[in-house]
């Protein structure tokens, strides 16, 4: 608390009043003196006296210490968020642990709604919009929340897929070159009454032309009463045939037959057709021989004629997302692959896509940066829980800024991230815009490393709001700082959506990039198929504005950074006494008012040490550089602890950071690096510096580690 309870005490069990007082050469100043009797009570033995400290204590004490706790439980907050970052770049790096997740669901309503619940005879269908009529006839159905026609959906615009003279050529292909293996698609067995087309179907209100779906109504020749749906839900992507390391386009329907809704099973058939649509459509009937691990289809071919064709095994998957370069390198999409349903009614209904997260960066290592942050961190934290317990076993209550070695080096770490943002080309900051872009449509889920990002942002929120303390030539609380990050991030949904037209920059972005998974035709080849193939593409590059309106919700709430600073400011110059009280008597650390003037001469610690204690804004806590007691200056253990040193074992001042390679050099016997360290006696910093040596000190002077106020 006090740093004056840093003295070194008369005897092991008990110390004076009178006995510290000798040593300050007579401090008589009564608030000190009574703060030093509170300690002097604490190091009793039995526990009613070491529960009498905290009566003692003032509520300005209290205060203190509850904020320095504060601190260093966001201390220990911001190493957890750079570990989980470390630990989710590792995972990055070894390309596992990518989860499904749920996709758009493409759905069909008005026919389910036609089809009734029993056999497709005596459905609504059939009995009241065809009147019991099964005889085939020209043109299409099309299915409408409140009619039927034969002209089209409307206000929906023609498309060109769903015309039926591309329906009824669809089907044609289909029995031309799939009946080989589906006999019950030879016109000896069945023919097509009409088309139907349902106007709500998903893929005909986003004119998709990757994912058509078929639903042609048929009836078998031998008797017209058994009429049933052939249902063909299409897709227009990539495969891979591995063994000739070849691969493109082709279309990869599922065929179904149904004829009552009672059934409990679908048998579901796989046709594709190779090279569609920039080459005829030849189908030809596949079995699926397996899922991958990469939510891909492994499709194995059974063709016309076993005795000169060999069978072929192809991968196919529908990817959705982006690639920098290459999709091996650095990618984020999604391969998607629809679900067969057993239940008929599910089957005519929808197509439930299910999509597995695929996420490859080549360039991830950088992020390991973070590693180094948690690292350093979590050993200055470990250092500052060292010297806290030393001086409880001795009877002290002090708790430094656990923020103060991140706080010294905020510019380092965002320049080190802004870093690794360059080398990655941007891939974190865009995949995250597009992540947020398809979060507020709501349609797809993506999946991103938002731990990544989330330690990147908190150190750039800090380095920003360091900046904002030292143009205010304030110092703006760790814990404050940390809570705001928290409620601009875990809520930047919420508030973007305070800002429409933010929104709509976002979502027109996520829009645009999921709609160049459309290929466009080459103007260089006839055009022979209204289908596209649908693919993975190379990353966009967001614009200014894109970026912006990510970044505003997180940073927004530097506002209230700023208004923490303009409020001390204010108390500061307006109200000096409270801001006295406010900040428990720091004249030192802000070199504000005339005691700190007279007391302008170094320290010993300071002189022998060379380093000033000054003035320090930005991210860190309040606290003294100096204690003045009877005219004699002293360095706070705040002071001495935020410039980088500890005491060991009440003999030797040592940097901080020295302490691992002091260590190494005593383990090694070599002494690899120059290490300087100073001698104390009681209070007082011997001017001559050390060179440290594997003998120079031994272990047993190590430790313990403590502070206290230096001379």
């Amino acid at each position: 608390m006090g740093d004056v309870s840093q003295l070194p005490r008369a005897s092991p069990t008990k110390v004076t009043v009178q006995a510290v007082s000798k040593q300050l050469r007579g401090a008589t100043d009564r608030r000190r003196l009574a703060q030093l009797s509170n300690v002097a009570t604490f190091r009793g033995k039995t526990g009613k006296s070491r529960r009498s400290v905290f009566k003692c204590m003032t509520s300005g004490q209290v205060v203190h210490l509850l904020r320095r706790l504060l601190v260093l439980a966001m201390t220990i907050y911001y190493i957890v968020t750079s570990i989980r970052a470390a630990v989710d770049t590792t995972t990055l790096l070894q390309a596992y642990g990518d989860p499904y997740v749920n996709f758009e669901m493409y759905t069909s309503g008005m026919v389910a709604k036609y089809v009734g619940t029993m056999t497709i005879r005596d459905s609504p269908l059939v009995r009241l919009v065809l009147r019991d009529d099964t005889s085939p006839r020209d043109g299409t159905l099309f299915l409408e929340p409140n009619r039927t026609s034969f002209t089209g959906c409307l206000p929906l615009p023609k498309s060109e897929i769903y015309q039926d003279a591309y329906q009824r050529f669809m089907f044609t292909s289909l029995v031309e070159s799939t009946k080989y293996n589906l006999t019950f698609l030879e016109p000896s067995q069945s023919e097509m009454i009409l088309p139907v087309v349902d106007c709500t179907l998903t893929s005909l209100v986003q004119n998709d032309p990757t994912s058509p779906r078929f639903t042609y109504l048929m009836r078998r020749i031998d008797d017209p009463n058994d009429v049933y749906l052939l249902t063909v839900i299409m897709s227009v992507q990539a495969y891979q045939l591995k063994e000739q390391r070849s691969s493109g386009p082709a279309v990869v329907a599922t065929i179904t037959f149904i004829n009552d809704l009672r059934a409990t099973h679908v048998t579901h058939h796989f046709a594709v057709a190779l090279g569609h649509p920039y080459r005829e459509a030849r189908f030809q009937i596949y079995e699926l021989a397996n899922i991958t691990a990469q939510n891909e289809w492994v499709l194995e071919s059974i063709p016309d004629n076993p005795l000169s064709e060999l069978p072929r095994r192809i991968t196919t998957t529908y990817p959705t997302g982006y690639y920098v370069s290459t999709p091996d390198q650095q990618a984020n999409f999604v391969n998607s692959i629809w679900t067969l349903p057993q239940e008929p009614y599910a089957v005519l209904l929808r197509r439930r896509w299910i999509g597995k997260s695929v996420v490859r960066d080549s360039w991830a290592w950088v992020h390991l940066v973070h590693l180094y942050f948690a690292a350093s961190s979590t050993f200055h934290v470990v250092i500052l829980f060292v010297v806290v317990y030393s001086n409880l076993c001795q009877g002290r209550i002090w708790v430094g800024d656990a923020f103060a070695s991140i706080s010294t080096q905020l510019w380092i770490r965002a320049a080190l991230v802004a870093l690794t943002w360059y080398m990655d080309g941007g891939f974190t900051l865009t995949e995250f815009t597009l992540y947020n872009g398809n979060q507020l449509i709501g349609k797809r889920e993506s999946h991103v490393y938002t731990s990544i990002i989330e330690a990147d942002l908190q150190t750039f929120y800090f380095a920003l709001s360091g900046i904002v303390g030292t143009i205010a030539r304030e110092r703006i609380d760790p814990t404050l700082v940390m809570i705001l990050f928290r409620i601009g991030f875990e809520g930047r949904l919420a508030l973007l959506k305070l800002f429409p037209s933010m929104v709509q920059v976002l979502v027109d972005f996520a829009e645009d990039e999921y709609m160049l998974g459309v290929t466009p035709w080459d103007p260089d080849i006839p055009k022979t198929s209204p289908l596209r193939v649908w693919g993975s593409h190379p990353m966009p590059t967001p614009s200014a504005p894109v970026v912006a309106s990510m970044l505003f919700p997180i940073c927004s709430t530097l506002v209230f950074v700023a208004v923490y600073a303009t409020v001390r400011k204010v108390v500061r110059v307006f109200f000096p006494r409270l801001a006295k009280k406010w900040q428990m008597n720091t004249i030192g650390a802000n070199n504000h008012g005339g005691l700190e003037k007279q007391h302008s001469n170094l320290t010993q610690f300071e002189i022998a040490s060379g380093v000033e204690l000054r003035a320090r804004y930005g991210v860190v806590t309040d606290y003294d550089n100096y204690v003045h007691i009877k005219g004699m200056k002293f360095a706070s253990a705040d002071g001495v602890h935020t410039s980088g040193f500890v005491i060991a074992n009440s003999r030797f001042l040592i940097p901080t950071d020295s302490l691992l390679s002091i260590i190494a050099i005593k383990v090694t016997r070599v002494r690899f690096k120059n290490i300087y360290i100073y001698e104390v006696d009681g209070n007082r910093v011997k001017e001559t510096a050390r060179l440290v040596y594997p003998e120079t000190i031994a272990w047993t002077d190590l430790f313990p580690l403590n502070l206290k106020i230096l001379l």
